[in-house]
């Protein structure tokens, strides 16, 4: 302890002065032989500030305890922590799912298959993936009328499907389109759509859905072809094809097409 009388202070404050940023310590100062003021560098009195500080806390933490407040484990802390920094990383960035014809009819109706089933639990993480970010999510629609069969598709594929107004067109329930856009594309893909798309200048465009070979790889050349210097991203495990031969070879002409495709396990 540095105990000093106040006429060191009135007659010499810069020794003093210097006595407490020297030492680190607090210096009494005493008049008329009792103790009177204390004085300390600033660099000392926030370090002090700051342990009295973390003791509080610390204390409050012990106290909330006790009392069964809410509290958290490492684990937890840690998965938030790793939440925030996620969102930040990417919160800087334009990105924008694009879920295609995920409809009745290609699902479960005319057009229905196994295949494309097995990738709804995909499609389903990679829409809460892109909603918990705030990313834009469009569903697209294959649309058509009544004189389907009339047409040079309908002639070739003589498979009544997608009729607007009918259940068979409708995204299926599993699903959530709330809040989002649903665009209804007249055939396999669409230039229009491909326009207002550019025109959102995305950072990234990421596609999923059915079917792999037909509206999936349409979508996503089409989209390379009026964007070129955009990232256009498909996911080979949330899509699906007519034929697994089909899918593979649809995902081979897209990453020959500078296409990025991942979680593609055919190798």
């Amino acid at each position: 302890m540095i105990i000093k009388p106040s006429t060191l202070l009135r007659n010499d404050y810069g020794k003093v002065s210097n006595m407490v940023r020297e030492t680190a310590e607090p210096v009494y100062i005493t008049l008329n032989g009792e103790g009177d003021t204390v004085i300390m560098s600033i660099d000392a009195f926030e370090a002090r500030e700051q342990r009295l500080r973390h003791r509080a806390e610390i204390l409050e933490a012990e106290l909330n305890r006790l009392t069964g407040t809410k509290s958290y484990t490492t684990e937890e802390v840690r998965a938030h922590l790793k939440e925030k920094y996620f969102k930040e990383t990417y919160d800087v960035m334009k990105r924008l799912l694009i879920v295609v014809d995920m409809q009745n009819d290609f699902v479960t109706g005319s057009l229905g298959s196994k295949r494309a089933e097995s990738i709804l639990p995909n499609v389903q993480a990679k829409i809460e993936e892109y909603r918990k970010r705030g990313d834009e999510i469009i569903f697209t629609r294959d649309t058509h009328h009544d004189n389907y069969l009339e047409t040079q598709e309908g002639r070739l594929l003589p498979v009544v499907h997608c009729i607007e107004g009918t259940d068979g067109h409708e995204i299926i329930e599993e699903l959530e389109t709330d809040g989002c856009r649903v665009y209804n594309k007249p055939t396999f893909g669409s230039l229009e759509f491909a326009k207002e798309i550019a025109a959102g200048a995305y950072d990234e465009i990421e596609i999923c859905g059915l079917c792999t070979d037909i509206c999936v790889i349409s979508t996503a050349l089409i989209l390379k072809a009026e964007m070129p210097e955009i990232k256009i991203v498909v996911d080979a495990s949330s899509c699906a094809g007519v034929t697994e031969e089909g899918h593979n070879a649809a995902l081979m002409t897209m990453k020959s097409c500078q296409v990025n495709i991942i979680n593609d396990k055919s190798g």
